[in-house]
Order: C-alpha cells, then sequence, then structure tokens
C-alpha cells in the first residue's frame, strides 16, 4: 500500500508552526523544575520571560526570544531590559571614572597610577531600580505613542523620523533627566521641595535677621535645596550634552529598530553614552585644572 503524506503546503505550514512556537516546558526543564512554591511566587509572565530567554543560543535566537518575551509580557520585559541597561550602564561609568582618575593622579604625581578604587554598589542599585520601575514602562509608552500618532502613513520617511526625534529631543529628554534628578534626591534622603521648611526657619528668626535666617540653612537644607535648585543648577547643562549626543542615535533607531526593540536599542547605546559622558568630564576636568594652573601662576 502506498503511503500518503500530507500536501507539501499543509507540512509547510505545520513546519513554519512549529519552529515558531517556543517549548516553555522543555526550556524550564533545561532550567531545572522549580519547586512548587517558587511556581506559585513568581509571575507566569516572568516565568515565561525567562525561559524565552534562557533558550537563546546566539544573538538570532536572543532576538527571536526577546521578540516572543514581548509579545507576551511587554512591559515586565522592558522594564527588565532597562533594569540590565541601567546597571551595566553605571558600572561601567564607575569603572571608566576610576580609571580616568587614577590615571590623572599618576600623570600629576609623576607615578604610576596608584590608589583606592572607588566603587558605589548603593547608586549602581539606585539607577537599576530607576530603569525597572521608571524608564522601562513609561519609556516604552512614550515610543508606542510617537509611533502610533506621527506620521503613520509613512513611519520610517525622513519627514518622520526628523519629527519623532524632535519631539522626543523637546519633550521627552527633559523630563527624563528631570525624574531622574528626583529619583537621584529621594533615594539620597533630600527632600525634594525644601522650601517649607525654608521658610518656616525664617520665619522663626526675629528682626532684621529674618532675611539672613532665610539664606542661612542648616541639616538637610544645606545638601542643595531640593529639585527646585537641582534643576536651575544643572538641567540645561545636562540637556546640552544630551543634545550631543542623542540625536544622531534616534534618527537611527526611528529609521531602522522595529517598534518593539527600541528600549533594548537605547539600553545598549545608554553604554556608549555613559562612555561619552565620561571622556567629556575628564576633558573638562584636565581644562580646569590646567585653568586653575595658569591662574595661580
Amino acid at each position: 500500500m502506498a503511503t500518503t503524506f500530507p500536501p507539501p503546503r499543509t507540512r509547510a505550514r505545520a513546519s513554519s508552526a512549529t519552529s515558531r512556537r517556543i517549548d516553555v516546558p522543555r526550556a524550564r526543564r533545561a532550567l531545572g523544575r522549580p519547586s512548587s512554591r517558587s511556581r506559585a511566587a513568581l509571575p507566569e509572565a516572568a516565568s515565561e520571560l525567562i525561559a524565552n530567554l534562557s533558550s537563546s543560543s546566539s544573538s538570532s535566537s536572543f532576538l527571536t526570544a526577546y521578540d516572543a518575551a514581548l509579545a507576551s509580557a511587554p512591559v515586565l520585559t522592558k522594564s527588565i531590559t532597562s533594569w540590565a541597561g541601567f546597571t551595566i550602564a553605571d558600572v561601567v561609568a564607575q569603572a571608566l571614572t576610576n580609571a580616568l582618575d587614577l590615571d590623572a593622579n599618576a600623570n600629576d604625581d609623576g607615578r604610576s597610577g596608584s590608589g583606592s578604587v572607588r566603587f558605589d554598589p548603593s547608586r549602581t542599585l539606585r539607577n537599576g531600580l530607576f530603569g525597572l520601575a521608571f524608564y522601562g514602562p513609561v519609556s516604552g509608552a512614550w515610543y508606542a505613542c510617537l509611533d502610533a500618532n506621527v506620521m503613520t502613513e509613512d513611519p520610517n520617511g525622513a519627514t518622520a523620523v526628523a519629527a519623532k526625534t524632535f519631539l522626543d529631543q523637546a519633550l521627552w529628554a527633559p523630563a527624563l533627566v528631570t525624574s531622574l534628578f528626583a529619583w537621584d534626591l529621594a533615594c539620597s534622603g533630600e527632600p525634594l521641595f525644601p522650601g517649607d521648611a525654608a521658610g518656616d526657619a525664617a520665619g522663626d528668626a526675629a528682626g532684621d535677621a529674618a532675611g539672613d535666617a532665610g539664606k542661612t540653612k542648616t541639616g538637610d537644607e544645606t545638601r542643595g535645596n531640593g529639585l527646585p535648585a537641582k534643576l536651575r543648577r544643572d538641567l540645561i547643562d545636562t540637556l546640552y550634552v544630551n543634545w550631543s549626543f542623542w540625536p544622531a542615535f534616534h534618527v537611527l533607531n526611528f529609521s531602522f529598530v522595529p517598534p518593539g526593540e527600541r528600549i533594548l536599542y537605547v539600553n545598549v547605546v545608554q553604554v556608549i553614552y555613559n562612555v561619552f559622558l565620561c571622556v567629556k568630564a575628564a576633558d573638562r576636568g584636565t581644562r580646569d585644572a590646567a585653568e586653575g594652573r595658569e591662574g595661580g601662576a
């Protein structure tokens, strides 16, 4: 009796569907079967994300697994991506800063680099949590808003890319920098808006000393005067640095990167951005030191 086979088109479709489907149970077994208690504690979306990512063995399979994780849990995937990106970026920044400081000390002392290497794990933890809790979900929503509302008939055209890049730098960049400043102040225990406390201190002073009391602050008030003062000091300078780097990368982002992978792309570029910041800060420090020596002479 002749053996019958499914029509070729049917077999191809079935094979394609099978190749696209990710065998989550097999991936979990490869990781080790969790206990019933751990399975109950871990959300289903998170366990699927871990299984998908763990099954990738190359860049192409990683992106395939990443896209599958995005499809099943988009917010969680973007949050975890941003946690990893901000954590790695901060570690790179601290390592570079230490290396540049040691090199500068060696040049000043005329001997090989020496000194203690400083690493602040609490700063790394703060930045990672910022990526997890704020940047991942909020920036994901921002990019989705741009893609859904800006020239959707030709989203990768030159005009659409220019418009998205402009809106990103004019609206999202100041909001992001302000949020990062606020997060850092809050995590360090500094009040964001200490104006009321300052006013009370000034009001308690008598006579002509009231004005001086308003200017002379003690305790936490002397640490920077909160978010408004931080914005007055640093917002514009930070945005200038931001605008000197990110627009070119966002032209590539809005031109070629699939919408779902924008957060992954931005977090990879974030590591390069921190290298850029460290080099720029080192150059500025060298210029300031040279000017100081000339002024002293």
